[in-house]
């Protein structure tokens, strides 16, 4: 059975090409709705890309989402369904084992993807899906507090702390002309 909770925001799914019972397994952070389809190579180029409007027959590709749970849940799942026997089968398109270990990248590789992405555009819808995708889901005080220790370095130009400061008085003006005469407002 599926666990759907509020606290479960990844999943386990299967893909199946019925022509030739080929199958893809892996795990995805996100809505069970969105456009994701999968992200291996050998998968994405039978099917036709890594989203699901990309698909070149989507008539002969099923998925079956077959787990739901936490990111280290679902980890773990994977890592029991992307095994080395399972990549034995030639139906298999996974090309590497599953869960938490399964890419380890080396610091020469971490800094060429790290410059390869700095400074890229997402388009707005992409922005746009990355929000929704994260309104509304907790996070741990632990992950607060490196966000908050990550905010402390931040260096702000003179135009962001110029904007900041104009949305802020704005901000107060609005909530001032709002509460009633002679009350005292106690959010400032």
């Amino acid at each position: 059975m599926i666990d759907t909770t509020e606290d479960k925001d990844t999943f386990g799914y299967q893909w199946v090409r019925k022509s030739t019972g080929e199958f893809y397994r892996g795990i995805h952070t996100g809505s069970v709705d969105d456009n994701y389809a999968g992200s291996g190579a050998v998968f994405k180029k039978k099917y036709g890309g890594q989203l699901k409007t990309a698909c070149v027959d989507s008539t002969d590709w099923v998925r079956n989402v077959l787990f739901i749970g936490t990111r280290e849940e679902c980890l773990l799942w994977e890592s029991l369904v992307a095994t080395e026997r399972e990549l034995s089968n030639p139906k298999c398109l996974n090309k590497i084992t599953g869960g938490k270990d399964s890419v380890v990248f080396s610091d020469e590789v971490k800094d060429k993807i790290s410059k390869a992405n700095s400074g890229r555009k997402l388009t707005e819808q992409h922005a746009k899906a990355l929000k929704e995708s994260r309104l509304g889901k907790p996070i741990s005080e632990e992950h607060k507090a490196t966000i908050a220790k990550a905010n402390r370095k931040r260096v702000w130009s003179e135009e962001s702390r110029r904007k900041a400061s104009e949305s802020r008085r704005a901000y107060l003006a609005k909530r001032k002309e709002t509460t009633m005469e002679g009350e005292v407002d106690v959010k400032q």
